[in-house]
């Protein structure tokens, strides 16, 4: 028989698991699972009999799963479905520019494509709910290429804290457990810049693509937020070229025209809608 301390030590185990698997519930399905905190409280608080208690702790996980498959019910009947796409964005703003003269700049996705600062030229479906990133592209659409070594390499990171439409509950916001962050690089003359950016979006990715759909705390997280573009520098003299670091001498002084961020997305649905 267990001696109540270790009772207790294996309780804060599963409380802290239990836990993580509604904040990875509510994170897939945009809601909140009714008062659970308070549900918590009342399990601990109450009488010390372990049984009982062990009792409590069952009955709250099969309401936990109850409400997790009426939320696979209500999105069946509702018609919500998975859809995938590639989002390409053009981004022309001043201020970035300057930014990232000084190697580092921060941006954001907005999810009204009206207040965009730059061209949309392939903006997300009007009717897409819960629009998860799993992979990103970023470019420098650069002047006097001649100027720049033939590689650069940017490293994006996205900051975790997500703003998505919910088909229940308007807009939310949420954030995951963990930032997420890649090196992406680009060729300074690339004539095809949507197929580099697709074969360099297939290699690196923040999450799988299957995460977007399980259960787990990995789920990827939302297309509109905030990122950083950073321009990694190595000390090697320009214009060598080595794995993820770029030359050291290279001037962005004046020479961004634009940024293009393609993103591969994935999105919830209504039907007949």
């Amino acid at each position: 028989m267990l001696h109540k301390s270790a009772y207790i030590k294996i309780e804060k185990q599963f409380v802290d698991l239990l836990t993580g698997l509604v904040e990875a519930y509510e994170f897939k399905y945009l809601a909140r699972f009714p008062d659970f905190e308070n549900k918590v409280k009342g399990i601990l608080l109450k009488s010390p009999n372990l049984d009982s208690r062990l009792e409590e702790w069952n009955e709250l996980t099969r309401k936990i799963e109850n409400w997790k498959s009426g939320k696979e019910n209500s999105m069946l009947s509702n018609g919500i479905a998975w859809q995938e796409d590639i989002v390409h964005l053009k981004i022309i703003d001043e201020i970035l520019f300057n930014q990232l003269e000084n190697d580092i700049a921060f941006f954001t996705l907005p999810m009204n494509q009206n207040t965009f600062n730059g061209q949309i030229v392939k903006g997300v479906a009007d009717n897409a709910l819960n629009v998860r990133v799993y992979s990103l592209f970023v470019q420098l659409q650069l002047q006097n290429t001649k100027d720049f070594p033939e590689t650069i390499y940017l490293k994006v990171t996205h900051d975790g804290d997500s703003e998505f439409r919910s088909y229940e509950q308007g807009i939310v916001r949420k954030k995951t457990m963990d930032t997420f962050s890649m090196m992406n690089k680009f060729e300074v003359d690339e004539k095809n810049i949507e197929e580099r950016a697709e074969e360099e979006m297939d290699k690196n990715r923040f999450c799988a693509q299957d995460d977007v759909i399980t259960d787990t705390l990995t789920t990827c997280p939302g297309l509109f937020a905030n990122y950083t573009i950073s321009v990694p520098r190595g000390s090697h003299a320009c214009p060598e070229v080595k794995a993820g670091a770029n030359c050291r001498s290279f001037n962005l002084e004046n020479s961004i025209q634009a940024i293009n961020v393609f993103a591969k997305i994935k999105y919830q649905t209504e039907k007949n809608k």
